[in-house]
């Protein structure tokens, strides 16, 4: 087969062309691989079948492959990028951030702010055009005061003996450039502001209340994107943590140690008070540590669950020695009977004491 007729086979399976004949189509017999060659036409239209069929087998190899994968959910993403250190809430927070106006962005603050205020009850619409009129020039509310106290002074002052008065008293009269002028213009502005604030008190009490409910509103935002961050990495140290707790091994002594391992009607809803909004809002909210979880999350199992631990330590304990132990039935029950406690330890006597505590209870159970 030379190289045109295999490309003609690769074109009709959707492959791209080659340069060159492979090794294995390549023979003695053929030639440079562009042109003829030694081969028979049947060989040639062997080699051909066989090139199909290897391509139809490559094509549904890949197809199978495809089908096996798995994709991963959004949380097992956002998990393995925690174990790389990428903090995400969603994967809508992995894409660029759009440029803001900061045009735009002040006015659509100040639409929320009189939506705030309004909404509240804090002032009017007619408070609020009043503010932003006096907003627009603060030294005309100084003139006015200025005026109206003027005037009521002087009854027979014209407008502009009182305009006349105004500047010199502020030494608005000066050079532009003179001291007197930009020291006169600083307090008539400072004055301004502070007759703005005094009549407009609402607004501005509204303003600092929109500021703390917008502060309050981000940190509550923050700390919900940082928990939804790190909820993937504590559901998965959750499981391991709850995992671990299936098997506890109790030291009985230096040489010996009892195996609890069938623990699971004693975990039943510890993950899933693990799990509560609340209880991982807590613990996510600050500075993670799953050490510190761990810690809390055993502590509070085994003070739970002491009891009924250390008669399964009791059990395990007696299952293991009942055949060599003075005193005891041969039945292991050692209910209604004295035992021999010579020789034991501490640990072992409560042990002892209370299998038969335990034994007692079911025995009177039965009555």
């Amino acid at each position: 087969m030379n190289l045109e007729q295999l490309n003609l086979i690769r074109k009709g399976n959707g492959q791209e062309p080659l340069t060159e004949l492979p090794a294995d189509l390549a023979g003695p017999n053929n030639d440079d691989g562009k042109g003829g060659g030694g081969d028979t036409p049947e060989q040639i239209e062997a080699k051909r079948k066989q090139a199909e069929l290897d391509a139809e087998k490559e094509k549904a190899k890949n197809k199978d492959a495809d089908k096996t994968k798995i994709p991963l959910t959004d949380e097992e993403v956002l998990a393995l990028l925690a174990e790389r250190g990428i903090a995400a809430a969603s994967l809508e927070d992995l894409k660029p951030k759009p440029v803001v106006d900061p045009a735009k962005a002040a006015e659509e603050r100040d639409a929320a702010e009189l939506a705030f205020g309004l909404t509240k009850g804090l002032f009017t619409k007619k408070d609020y055009d009043q503010f932003t009129q006096d907003t627009q020039d603060v030294n005309k509310l100084a003139y006015d005061e200025f005026y109206a106290e003027t005037k009521a002074a002087n009854p027979d002052f014209k407008d502009e003996d009182i305009q006349a008065e105004f500047l010199a008293t502020f030494g608005l009269d000066k050079d532009k450039d003179s001291y007197q002028f930009k020291r006169g213009l600083k307090i008539v502005k400072e004055r301004g502001e502070a007759i703005l604030k005094a009549k407009h008190a609402k607004i501005f009490s509204g303003k600092d209340a929109f500021g703390k409910n917008e502060q309050s509103t981000q940190a509550t935002a923050e700390t919900q994107r940082k928990v939804a961050a790190a909820l993937p990495t504590y559901k998965k140290d959750v499981k391991e943590i709850v995992g671990e707790l299936k098997k506890i091994t109790v030291k009985m002594s230096e040489d010996e140690s009892i195996d609890l391992d069938d623990n699971d009607e004693l975990l039943t809803g510890i993950e899933e008070e693990l799990l509560n909004p609340e209880y991982y809002t807590r613990q996510l909210s600050g500075t993670y540590d799953k050490a510190k979880v761990k810690q809390a999350v055993v502590a509070g199992f085994l003070a739970k669950n002491f009891t009924a631990l250390t008669v399964k330590t009791a059990k395990k304990y007696f299952d293991k020695h009942k055949a060599g132990t003075i005193g005891v039935p041969a039945g292991g029950t050692g209910a209604g009977k004295v035992v021999d406690m010579t020789g034991f330890t501490e640990a072992q006597k409560t042990l002892i004491a209370l299998n038969q505590a335990e034994n007692e209870k079911k025995a009177a159970a039965k009555k």
